[in-house]
């Protein structure tokens, strides 16, 4: 995570560290974290601390019981006044995450084996290698065998470990005066009832129906100079928002909203497409720092421009003035930014100003509304065993894909984002639809996006915002 809370005339060091085990004591954790002063404002070297300490015991694949009530008082302290969770039940959801993210291997029958392997038959279960082997393998079958094992990776213990996680947080969700999680979860968000997610799940018209093992083509490459097309896009989106580039140097850019000065934009070749932000106080003024990384290859696909936008998108986001910690937005809109930027990508007038080719149509994954749609059950219905899971997702399945689940499957044994990503699984598909509206009834130009969205957004909840530019829940429905 990048420092954005630093003052910009003043640089700190980290003097302090932390173990590399998975657990860190309590002892260690009031050393780091004395309790605070509740009515006190975090000053910086206080907020740095506590952001690196979050960071660092969120990264860690399992965390004990006191690892976990550390991580509870480090964001008591960040966020007063946000509900946090039971210390046992955060225990309980990383050792779920420990059994699926546990090192596994499989061995691959001589005819799966690819020439990328060279001629190894051992295929490590990672989120990278067996994405690889999805995009490179040659056959259908193969790939599915490979994706089902990925996804059951986990084995009946991580069954158990899933189950238990539902239960407990159903209980909990119960015992605050909720009908199930869905309901606590959703309280504060944009879509503010399990009904109201459904409802709009249930709206949304899936045409690509690509098996998540089937054929991976992500269209075809197309030969781009990279800084060149960033800072193109750079001042194509600025001047939609209205907002004004003043080159630095050839690295560098500052933006301005009329004789506001909102801060830098630095752009870099890198192997991936990457968004670092910073922000500084001096004095009471605020101003941004963003780096972007653009993909270094000449030869892109679309996705990579969609990238681009999206991070160009939510830099500008960071400019406006939000920070990384964004505890006051609805839930299920955190990220719009950046969905705003992508949709734009999916503009052909956009892409024929760049000298690209014309992007191809925005379609919803079936696959997709899919997950989402199982993530909301699981977290709204209790169930008694997995074979009410397995019946559940069997289902929802053949009604989106349009064909028969894969067997033997159980996605809740490998595939954690019913858990990481929760209730809110349907939050990138809300947002894009959001985002497609949006561009919709603003196409020539993004001034009052900017200024409703970008800027007013720091002081109302942007739900309001939507709605003065025209956006409201339930043109969603229907």
């Amino acid at each position: 995570m990048t420092a954005n809370w630093l003052n910009g005339s003043l640089l700190l060091a980290l003097v302090f560290s932390f173990s590399a085990k998975a657990g860190i004591g309590l002892e260690h954790c009031l050393a780091q974290v004395p309790p605070p002063v509740i009515s006190k404002k975090l000053d910086d070297r206080r907020r740095s601390i506590l952001l690196a300490l979050q960071d660092h015991l969120s990264s860690n694949p399992q965390l004990d019981i006191d690892s976990s009530q550390c991580l509870i008082w480090v964001k008591q302290q960040l966020h007063p006044t946000t509900p946090l969770p039971d210390p046992k039940l955060l225990a309980d959801n990383t050792s779920y995450l420990a059994l699926v993210n546990r090192p596994r291997k499989i061995r691959l029958a001589p005819h799966c084996q690819t020439s990328a392997q060279l001629n190894s038959d051992i295929l490590s279960l990672s989120r990278s290698d067996v994405g690889r082997y999805l995009y490179r393998g040659q056959q259908t079958q193969c790939r599915q065998s490979v994706w089902l094992a990925w996804q059951n990776r986990g084995g009946n213990d991580a069954s158990d470990a899933a189950l238990l996680v539902l239960k407990q947080n159903q209980n909990h969700a119960q015992s605050n005066g909720f009908a199930s999680v869905a309901d606590e979860e959703l309280q504060s968000a944009y879509l503010n009832s399990p009904a109201k997610v459904s409802q709009f799940l249930g709206r949304l018209d899936p045409l690509e129906r690509r098996l998540p093992w089937g054929d991976h083509h992500h269209g075809d490459y197309f030969d781009v100079a990279p800084m060149t097309l960033a800072k193109q896009s750079l001042t194509l989106l600025s001047d939609w928002f209205g907002l004004s580039v003043k080159s630095v140097d050839k690295h560098t850019w500052q933006i301005w909203d009329d004789k506001r000065f909102l801060g830098y934009v630095h752009l870099y070749t890198e192997p991936r497409h990457r968004l670092t932000v910073a922000t500084h106080n001096r004095v009471s003024y605020y101003f941004g720092d963003i780096t972007i990384g653009v993909r270094e290859r000449v030869n892109w696909r679309h996705r990579h421009v969609q990238e681009l936008f999206g991070n160009l998108s939510q830099g500008l986001w960071t400019l406006a003035g939000h920070g990384v910690e964004e505890t006051e937005i609805e839930p299920d809109l955190i990220g719009l930014p950046k969905s705003i930027g992508q949709m734009l990508a999916f503009e052909a007038s956009w892409m024929r100003s760049l000298k690209l080719i014309s992007p191809p149509p925005y379609q919803v994954s079936a696959y997709k509304v899919f997950q989402a749609e199982l993530a909301l059950a699981m977290w709204s219905t209790p169930f008694a065993n997995e074979a009410q899971l397995l019946e559940l997702q069997s289902q929802l399945f053949a009604d989106n894909l349009n064909v028969d689940a894969p067997s033997p499957w159980f996605s809740w044994r490998g595939d954690s984002r019913w858990l990481t990503s929760g209730v809110l699984s349907y939050r990138s598909l809300l947002q894009q639809q959001l985002a497609k509206q949006l561009i919709e009834r603003h196409k020539r130009s993004g001034q009052r996006i900017w200024q409703r969205l970008y800027v007013d957004g720091h002081s109302h909840k942007l739900s309001r915002q939507l709605a003065e530019l025209g956006v409201e829940p339930d043109s969603l429905m229907h």
